[in-house]
């Protein structure tokens, strides 16, 4: 019996697709570092990885000239997942993260797509082999695999929506989309009641206790806010402290053109005393802010607030960024 494949033609054209495939998905980068753009190249794992699914099974059909469906397509499925945690481990070693999140839509992808390819199988002379009910219950199963890989893109666009909606606040605590705009870096956001004695709000009010854990710059950042504040004066926020000495922290914004160097946005030291303090910031100041050019208020992308190299860990209430 001699080992080689049956439709060598076909079988070089299905490796040559395989391994094109393999390098999209290693090498493609996002467009742009927004939310959305990072949600649909992560869903688009699930597609990529459907598609090469399927050229595993072509590529396992033409080699043997013949394997049974089903054992075939099992097979095309774990050399998928081979595939894709091998990418996953190169990634290590390469300026990419590696994530198991992408490990799992490589699964929901291929197995949606061979599920798919295995229901609508068909024989020699063009028939479907599968029962109606076979074939309807593995193509709805197939259709809610894509639809649990796609769902995190459908939580931005409801998090784009709400925040659009609730503009000029910008953050407030109080909403559950305002978490997917929130990026914490050595300090932690907990979400909880305004203190007793911090103005009129409401019980059920919540406010971000943010605690600055130490170390260079722990920070808050509020990203992707609403981008056009050039109709507005002020950027407001209100700061209450338990602290029983005042403690300084740092604002600041950057926008889309930002050069990641420290005269090229907006820096503003604010002295936050006991109890209640509110801050206004003219907008005005924030144009003129950045050397050699004016800040574009219409194109904000994002607020950090930050501490400079605290020497113990550092807790402030935050509530109500707004623009006025």
């Amino acid at each position: 019996m001699t080992f080689g494949p049956k439709q060598p033609e076909r079988v070089l054209f299905w490796i040559a697709s395989a391994s094109a495939l393999v390098a999209l998905v290693a090498l493609l980068r996002p467009p742009a570092e927004t939310l959305l753009w990072k949600a649909l190249f992560d869903a688009g794992h699930a597609v990529v990885s459907g598609y090469l699914g399927l050229v595993f099974l072509r590529l396992i059909q033409a080699w043997t000239g013949g394997y049974p469906p089903l054992r075939a397509s099992l097979w095309a499925f774990v050399i998928t997942m081979a595939c894709g945690l091998g990418i996953e481990i190169v990634q290590i070693v390469l300026p990419r993260d590696a994530n198991l999140g992408d490990l799992m839509r490589n699964g929901l992808g291929a197995a949606g797509m061979l599920s798919a390819e295995w229901a609508c199988a068909r024989d020699a002379g063009g028939r479907l082999v599968r029962q109606r009910w076979v074939r309807n219950g593995l193509l709805g199963g197939a259709i809610v695999l894509y639809l649990i890989a796609f769902a995190p893109v459908g939580a931005i666009v409801w998090a784009y929506t709400q925040r659009d909606a609730a503009f000029p606040r910008l953050c407030d605590f109080d909403a559950r989309w305002e978490t997917y705009f929130v990026e914490m870096w050595k300090a932690d956001l907990e979400r909880t009641p305004r203190p007793a004695g911090w103005g009129s709000g409401q019980a059920q009010d919540k406010a971000g206790l943010v605690t600055f854990r130490g170390g260079d710059y722990p920070r808050y950042v509020l990203k992707e806010p609403v981008r056009d504040w050039s109709h507005h004066r002020e950027l407001v926020f209100e700061v209450f402290s338990q602290i029983g000495t005042p403690v300084e922290i740092v604002l600041r914004i950057d926008d889309a053109v930002h050069n990641q160097e420290y005269d090229d946005r907006f820096n503003r030291p604010l002295m936050v005393s006991p109890g209640a303090n509110l801050f206004r910031i003219p907008l005005a100041d924030v144009r003129r802010t950045p050397r050699g050019r004016e800040m574009d208020l219409t194109h904000i992308a994002r607020i950090v607030i930050f501490t400079v190299e605290p020497p113990q860990p550092l807790s402030l209430f935050f509530d109500a960024l707004r623009l006025e």
